[in-house]
């Protein structure tokens, strides 16, 4: 902001606080709801050759290129355009006959009207734009402070291939921040009653669409708009007239608005190097949003902002008072400086980042299923009884999404010589040979099974981009407890691990998340995180157990 009298901040808006600012009609579907990983991708390509053309909304570059990766390996018949190919007229797009235009950070300003484009995807939720909103959302969990941009990003998107009264389009949401947003009653309430609408007869869908014939079906129908549509579009009429009964105003707005006047004071005292009414501006904002719990990360960032004053004028003791409140205040610790807050007053809030980064990664992987415990159960079931099979490639797949569900990013490298999973936080990286198809437990581990498991870890070195300082592990996953003498050469370097111990964790685990989820859903974030906390250490799940489990015991201590 520039050229601001930072006594006189009004705020002008177009449409009254409820009001229907969208245009047209829209199909909001849900596909991963509908579909598994295995399928959706064809069910994608299938639904997008049903038009000619489709706008893909992108919140920014690296999701955009991960699209255009998937979208040129399942629909190589259309061709592809860019932000740079439609600056001055959408003609290059609108004339094709098999085109997908991709923008990325995009949610206003594109007007595809009537048959310009009846199909539109939106891509992950613009919750955060550029680094400073997703330091603010990832890092301090400052959630609320965007939630009125995510609503207009919404509106704005949802808008871009309708833009008459009788114009309409098919609108299908991918991302993880679905669940969390979406699937949200209260947050939905914020939205306009019509789209409110549109998305719960989506919703609806999802337990009737169960095949890849009735959602192209249903697909047709709408475009069609003939008899087979007009219930659907009775019921949105419906539902619209009855939410727009039950309109809310988001008090967080309210909240910031009155805090934006301290805010700007702060930045003009800033400027003009008066750090003593900079600090007085910022004690204010924090008063302000001291009111709400939610604001919790916001009042973080704060802190923070006065501890950086404190250090500008000289006082470190008073930088590193506002630096510990920082702390206290954000539920996310790893953005601060740790060689500047005091360990003896938040040794009990601070764990080791290995553990702290495990817990984000479960909390993120929660909250995007929002209320959906369908979805939940139907992945977890796939953990579980993948887990109980003997088929390697059964097994394998479910060894690694359990480990995504403890936090670690995994994956399961395919061909010859490669790991059978990798788990990796941080600089801690795990590679796993599992051999579950084992006929005869009381025989000793071939040396062949010995050899697969050896050069793993220089397979990771290989193909990874990993630091020097990096940790990695070889863990062999066998029913089977001895090697033989001939072997022992091969075994330095390589732990074992019993499959049992594999079950234990994934049942500890399961109770965990479905403990954390009932908090996520019926209390509050920090009561979900501080339960996380507290029940992956009193299971000894957490990353910094499990890595001294899977070190627990040396293969070469084995051979008898």
């Amino acid at each position: 902001m520039f050229g601001i009298e930072p006594k006189n901040i009004y705020k002008i808006s177009k449409f009254e606080s409820g009001a229907n600012k969208v245009s047209g009609r829209r199909l909001i579907l849900f596909p991963e709801d509908h579909f598994d990983s295995e399928t959706i991708d064809d069910v994608l390509a299938n639904t997008i050759r049903m038009q000619p053309r489709a706008l893909v909304l992108c919140p920014s570059e690296p999701i955009l290129d991960e699209m255009k990766q998937l979208l040129e390996s399942i629909v190589p018949e259309y061709k592809l355009f860019y932000a740079r190919d439609v600056e001055d007229t959408m003609e290059p797009f609108t004339t094709s006959q098999n085109g997908i235009l991709l923008l990325s950070g995009r949610y206003e300003g594109i007007d595809l009207k009537d048959s310009d484009c009846r199909l539109q995807l939106f891509v992950e939720l613009p919750t955060a734009l550029g680094l400073p909103e997703q330091f603010l959302q990832d890092r301090l969990k400052a959630t609320e402070i965007f939630e009125n941009q995510l609503l207009t990003r919404l509106v704005q998107g949802l808008g871009r291939c309708t833009r008459g009264t009788k114009d309409y389009a098919a609108v299908l949401f991918f991302g993880n921040r679905i669940g969390k947003y979406l699937y949200k009653d209260e947050f939905r309430k914020l939205l306009p009653a019509e789209i409110d609408s549109e998305m719960t007869l989506g919703f609806s869908q999802i337990e009737h669409i169960k095949d890849k014939e009735s959602w192209l079906k249903s697909l047709q129908d709408f475009y069609e708009q003939g008899k087979a549509w007009k219930e659907a579009e009775d019921y949105i009429k419906y539902e619209t007239v009855e939410k727009n009964k039950d309109r809310k105003i988001n008090p967080s707005n309210q909240l910031m608005m009155q805090a934006v006047i301290n805010e700007v004071d702060y930045l003009y005292s800033l400027w003009d190097g008066d750090w003593e009414k900079a600090h007085q501006a910022a004690d204010r904002t924090i008063n302000q949003y001291g009111r709400n719990d939610s604001m919790k990360g916001y009042r973080a960032w704060w802190n923070y902002l006065i501890a950086c004053l404190s250090v500008l004028q000289q006082d470190f003791e008073k930088a590193k008072e506002f630096h510990n409140k920082a702390i206290q205040a954000a539920p996310y610790k790893l953005w601060l400086d740790k060689r500047v807050f005091d360990a003896h007053e938040i040794d009990d809030i601070v764990v080791p980042e290995l553990f702290e980064q495990q817990v984000n990664s479960v909390l993120s992987i929660l909250e995007s299923y929002g209320d959906r415990n369908t979805r939940f159960e139907k992945e977890w079931q796939k953990v579980r009884n993948g887990l109980q099979q003997k088929n390697a490639e059964q097994y394998e797949i479910a060894f690694c999404s359990l480990g995504k569900f403890l936090g670690y990013q995994t994956e399961r490298p395919l061909g010859k010589g490669t790991p059978d999973s990798v788990w990796n936080i941080e600089l801690s990286w795990v590679v796993f040979e599992i051999k579950s198809n084992i006929e005869n437990a009381e025989s000793a581990i071939p040396l062949d099974d010995i050899r697969q498991a050896y050069f793993h870890d220089k397979w990771v070195q290989h193909h990874r981009n990993i630091p020097e300082d990096a940790e990695i592990y070889n863990v062999l996953i066998c029913a089977k407890q001895f090697v033989e003498q001939y072997a022992a050469h091969a075994t330095n370097g390589i732990y074992l691990l019993d499959p049992t111990i594999i079950e234990s964790i994934m049942e500890k685990t399961e109770n965990i998340l479905r403990t954390v989820l009932g908090k996520l859903k019926y209390s509050t974030y920090d009561d979900a995180r501080a339960t996380l906390v507290s029940l992956l250490k009193s299971n000894s799940v957490d990353a910094v157990s499990l890595q001294k489990l899977f070190c627990e015991f040396p293969l070469k201590n084995t051979v008898g």
